[in-house]
């Protein structure tokens, strides 16, 4: 879990805002009006994911006290397995003056699956009381190099997502399915993993005063 931006970030940009807007003021541009600064960020947002090994404890767990036979426990083992919600915490509002200065912003979903069966998963992006913001699914193949990353980007702009809607985030989940396979005990080495990146614009007018 990650929050939307550490305070030495903002910061680093105020500065960088500070010095711009410095160089504009000392600048004659000869009566060119309505000069804006626009910078970019890059923050990681939020981070979730499962070992093989923690699925294989999760499935003991469920079993556990059965009474089940060895070939039962096997099939369950190998059989296609649905995970408990994975849920990592976004807080895009931590920092008012950077969400202040927020033009655009692209989200980067990186993923691999190094576990020795192939999943898929469905991520929804939620704000309060549990509202979707969006969804999207991927399917993952098994024993991915971890060099492999899958990436969906989601772009929020005036539009279908906007940046108020990325204002409003504050929640990613994750659902996961493991196909049939491999009995898990046999191979409890690899992960799932799901980093989400944030691409932020930011636009600012030097003449309304400094941030």
């Amino acid at each position: 879990m990650r929050r939307f931006a550490q305070n030495h970030r903002f910061y680093i940009l105020i500065a960088f805002l500070l010095v711009m807007s410095s160089c504009v003021k000392e600048m004659d541009f000869g009566g060119v009006k309505d000069i804006k600064l626009e910078p970019e960020m890059e923050i990681k947002v939020a981070q979730t994911g499962i070992s093989t090994e923690k699925i294989v404890s999760i499935i003991d767990e469920e079993i556990a006290n059965k009474n089940l036979s060895p070939q039962q426990e096997k099939i369950i083992y190998t059989t296609q397995y649905s995970l408990p919600e994975q849920t990592a915490a976004v807080e895009i509002t931590s920092e008012e003056q950077v969400v202040k200065y927020l033009k655009s912003a692209t989200l980067d979903f990186r993923m691999i699956n190094t576990t020795p069966r192939n999943i898929k998963i469905k991520v929804t992006l939620s704000k309060g009381e549990g509202t979707t913001i969006d969804s999207f699914e991927e399917y993952l193949p098994m024993l991915m190099p971890p060099t492999d990353t899958i990436v969906n980007s989601r772009i929020f702009e005036k539009g279908t997502r906007t940046e108020n809607d990325l204002k409003n985030l504050n929640e990613i989940k994750v659902e996961i399915t493991a196909d049939a396979g491999t009995d898990l005990r046999m191979n409890p080495t690899g992960k799932f993993e799901l980093s989400t990146i944030g691409f932020f614009n930011f636009s600012y007018d030097p003449s309304e005063g400094l941030p």
